[in-house]
């Protein structure tokens, strides 16, 4: 999953949804880097990550891709799922997509001292051009890919994939939305459990 699919499955309970964007700039131990609500969505953002590469859909839609694509597409999903999650926004529920994109750019503004570098220094950039709804076409999907493919040492292996994603056949799309659904379910269930401990 890539941020705005990580930042709407974190709880959305008080500054809590930042861990959902700060866990991709983090490393190691989480154990005090941030307040408990915030490090708790850190930690469920890297079992979104886990979940995601070992579920069997994903797995299903890696083989579609070609051969020597295939160690890489999963790149290229997590961008594309975010364009699916817009594309069924309101049939997951959960409320208007403006008002949690406003809601998100209000946290990040005021949450940006506890944010992590190079996180800090990219959140008003990151505000100004509206990123949560950069993947909203399969025009900013390939955008996405290919920027990140452009900073990546792997970079001309992954760049391929924005085509291929383009082509994906459509029990892709059509099967996104239980996808996510059980990830959404299972992230619940563990949030519930690491707020006990």
């Amino acid at each position: 999953m890539n941020h705005l699919a990580h930042l709407r499955l974190a709880s959305p309970a008080g500054d809590a949804r930042l861990g959902g964007l700060f866990g991709d700039y983090v490393r190691g131990d989480l154990t005090g880097m941030f307040p408990r609500a915030i490090e708790i969505e850190a930690r469920l953002h890297r079992r979104v990550d886990s979940l995601t590469d070992a579920h069997p859909f994903v797995r299903e839609v890696k083989r579609v891709f070609p051969r020597e694509q295939r160690r890489f597409a999963g790149i290229a999903l997590d961008i594309y799922w975010d364009c699916l999650l817009l594309a069924n926004w309101d049939a997951l529920g959960g409320g208007p997509f403006e008002v949690f994109e406003e809601q998100t750019y209000a946290l990040m503004r005021a949450g940006r001292a506890l944010a992590p570098e190079p996180l800090r220094s990219m959140i008003p950039r990151m505000i100004e051009a509206r990123f949560l709804r950069a993947s909203a076409t399969m025009a900013g999907v390939e955008r996405a890919i290919l920027r990140v493919a452009a900073h990546w040492a792997y970079g001309d292996r992954l760049a391929p994939c924005a085509a291929a994603v383009r082509e994906l056949p459509g029990w892709v799309e059509a099967g996104f939305a239980e996808f996510y659904r059980e990830v959404e379910t299972k992230i619940a269930a563990e949030r519930a459990v690491l707020a006990r401990g």
